[in-house]
């Protein structure tokens, strides 16, 4: 039989679906198809003279001028995730799930997750880099033709950046990859095992921040040393401008720290933009974005700007990051938002 029904994943949103059940090799089996699932714009770069946003369900989008984009068509497979709970077998491939049982049931059937979220997204040495769940990498030089790479990880992979002629990824489990040309992966060792949030390079040297406070310094990406100058609470993002670092702990414990070489750091003012808190940089500031859906701008971490765009903090609009390219920043996240200046 085949029916069509709504269902909550990805964060309770309702997921149009497709349902077959039907026996199948003697095994009593559930495929749901998944149709316009909603999804975030998770980052953006610039790059080549071309914007490259990402986010949820394998979303790539392209533009060359800020307004007009278009969704390209990453050349991956679909994502196999096979996960066995009690007697029960759950195959998760791209747009479906399908449900193996060894006999019919009547047990509710309960959809786990599946990770289909590309989390960052980074330009360097004439190549777009992005990074996602399940060590998932994906290389372009022009933004329309995607390749996917092997990361050698099953970890979420979480921010990405270019600096000393070499790309750092970084994300959960302490995992340090680096690559001179995005195509070739190497793991590092970071000397820790904790979740690792963002990284940033600036000053000649990368920053990688993350869970317990821990904050990691490396010139090259491949030699890292660990310390604690900011506490133990957790360190959301890291960006640099300005000749300075700023590092943001999550919005709901509201602290901003700059510093010029990662060991020294003094207090900023928090931006107020929101419970889920990004910082970028760009045209000389750093830009703080969040689920308020109002971007904040601030060349020395004290004094914020916060944007004025239309229709922000209404429903479920909400800008999760930004970059700067051509006199243009471009915010990202349930839609996409362009401004000469940031504010308006």
């Amino acid at each position: 039989t085949t029916e069509i029904y709504t269902l909550s994943l990805h964060d309770a949103l309702p997921i149009l679906c497709l349902c077959w059940r039907g026996f199948a090799q003697g095994k009593y089996v559930e495929t749901y198809w998944f149709r316009d699932r909603p999804g975030l714009l998770a980052s953006v770069a610039y790059g080549n003279d071309t914007f490259v946003a990402a986010g949820n369900d394998l979303v790539i989008l392209t533009s060359h001028n800020g307004t007009n984009w278009v969704r390209t068509s990453a050349a991956i497979s679909d994502p196999l995730v096979g996960i066995n709970y009690s007697s029960e077998k759950y195959v998760a491939g791209g747009d479906a799930v399908t449900v193996i049982y060894p006999e019919q049931t009547n047990v509710p059937v309960v959809v786990p997750s599946i990770h289909t979220q590309l989390r960052a997204v980074g330009f360097g040495n004439g190549t777009f880099v992005i990074v996602g769940d399940c060590g998932w990498i994906l290389t372009s030089e022009d933004g329309d033709r995607w390749t996917e790479r092997w990361s050698g990880t099953s970890e979420d992979l979480c921010g990405i950046a270019w600096g000393a002629k070499t790309f750092v990824a970084i994300g959960d489990a302490g995992t340090i990859l680096t690559s001179r040309d995005g195509s070739h992966w190497k793991a590092e060792k970071s000397g820790t095992g904790v979740g690792l949030n963002a990284v940033a390079f600036g000053n000649g040297q990368f920053m990688v921040v993350g869970e317990e406070g821990e904050v990691l310094n490396s010139q090259d990406g491949t030699s890292w040393s660990v310390t604690h100058p900011l506490g133990s609470e957790p360190v959301a993002c890291v960006a640099y401008a300005g000749a300075q670092f700023m590092a943001c702990s999550p919005a709901g414990i509201g602290s901003v720290e700059m510093s010029s070489d990662g060991r020294q750091w003094r207090g900023g003012l928090p931006p107020h933009v929101g419970s889920k808190i990004g910082l970028s940089s760009g045209g000389g500031y750093f830009i703080a974005t969040g689920d308020s859906g109002r971007p904040s701008l601030s060349r020395d971490g004290r004094d914020w700007s916060r944007a004025s765009l239309e229709g922000s903090g209404a429903g479920f609009e909400v800008i999760l990051a930004a970059a700067y390219g051509k006199g243009l920043f471009v915010g990202v996240g349930s839609r996409v938002e362009t401004s000469k200046d940031g504010l308006t």
